[in-house]
């Protein structure tokens, strides 16, 4: 027991130098945060802002990810910060050092695709909602999106898969 508690105080004192968000002071000042959310390391979430930011359900984000509810770049040319309600719905992978900007809504099922354990779609669904004939790095961004985390995710089965092996052959684990 003590073991496992040092060993969170290591991770915390870790992510706390590396300037990772402390989620919970976030949700006490209004971040949305769905169940099975993992961020891994260098990831900024607007602290100023966060209230106006939603990440749903199992989402992952890579490293380096930002998100923001406020663009203060803008002010110089424009005159004002843009300021905006972010929202990451379920089951969303965001790439490394990817920027999610102020009023942008990622997921929701725009882009869905099936993928079978030889890395071959077999089944592409693209919403009406996504096609934007004068965006079309938009859709682009949401395919890529889509079939990286359809990838990853029939990379993690064939892993599991791998695992159980072992024991359906009377093997002792970790051969494989």
């Amino acid at each position: 027991m003590r073991l496992r508690a040092l060993s969170s105080l290591k991770g915390s004192l870790v992510g706390f130098f590396r300037g990772d968000p402390n989620l919970n002071n976030y949700k006490a000042r209004g971040l949305k945060v769905g169940s099975n959310f993992n961020m891994l390391g260098g990831c900024i979430i607007d602290h100023s802002h966060c209230w106006l930011i939603r990440i749903g359900d199992n989402v992952t984000f890579a490293p380096r990810v930002h998100v923001l509810a406020h663009d203060a770049s803008t002010k110089r040319v424009l005159g004002y910060t843009r300021i905006a309600l972010t929202s990451i719905g379920n089951d969303v992978f965001v790439g490394a050092s990817s920027t999610i900007m102020p009023g942008v809504t990622v997921g929701g099922g725009a882009v869905s695709l099936t993928m079978n354990g030889e890395n071959q779609i077999t089944s592409l669904k693209i919403s009406k909602d996504a096609i934007d004939p004068e965006d079309p790095e938009m859709l682009e961004d949401l395919i890529t999106t889509a079939v990286n985390e359809a990838s990853r995710k029939s990379a993690e089965m064939a892993q599991k898969r791998m695992q159980e092996v072992p024991r359906g052959l009377g093997l002792p684990g970790g051969m494989f």
